[in-house]
């Protein structure tokens, strides 16, 4: 009966405190909202030549578009925090790709899903954070094709979930305010099967 009372009277505390600690969770949190612009590079992976050599052989890349990105990150020490971010980029096509006397181009695409370790240093002027982080990268490749013959053009449509890296450099004021306006630069890998994809992004950002 003792133990009965003992562990309802711990579950009471518990219900009555986790309000509390949800509360301060919240306002500890942190995040932020990115856009800007996203440049491709894409490697072809392990080509071997005629000699035996293995190389990496890069191919044509979109030119790049719009990129965006929303994050949340949470204090875990004095200059550290963790959280995750999301990026969706339009990359561009790669038009009058031709094969015979058939044409077709491709629109490109890419999405990021990371948890990121959040670096502030001291002493290296207005590089507020410093971002490195893991997780998921879709590849994204929609084939267009005119006058049929889609086919022959199979091998460049890309629908891949993959493992991605990340990184990001913040220039932005490192006094507290409700909103801190930055620029952000980074980059992201996916490990698309037989060739990565590189994405190097300058972003306005907007920490809140």
């Amino acid at each position: 009966m003792r133990i009965a009372i003992g562990l309802f009277a711990a579950a009471v505390v518990a219900l009555g405190a986790a309000p509390a600690r949800a509360e301060n969770f919240f306002q500890r949190l942190d995040g932020y909202l990115g856009v800007g612009f996203a440049k491709p590079f894409f490697t072809t992976q392990a080509v071997e030549t005629e000699t035996g050599e293995v190389i990496f052989e890069s191919q044509p890349a979109p030119g790049g578009s719009l990129s965006a990105s929303v994050g949340f990150y949470y204090p875990v020490a004095a200059r550290w925090d963790a959280g995750l971010t999301l990026g969706y980029h339009l990359l561009g096509s790669t038009n009058n790709v031709e094969r015979g006397s058939l044409g077709a181009s491709v629109d490109y695409s890419a999405l990021d899903l990371l948890a990121m370790a959040h670096w502030k240093p001291e002493g290296l002027g207005p590089v507020a954070r410093i971002a490195m982080g893991a997780g998921l990268f879709h590849a994204g490749g929609q084939l267009s094709v005119a006058g049929g013959g889609g086919l022959s053009f199979i091998d460049l449509a890309r629908d891949e979930n993959v493992l991605g890296l990340g990184a990001d450099v913040t220039f932005m004021r490192k006094r507290p305010a409700p909103v801190r306006i930055g620029l952000e630069l980074g980059t992201r890998v996916g490990f698309v099967p037989q060739e990565t994809w590189t994405l190097v992004t300058g972003r306005v950002v907007f920490h809140y």
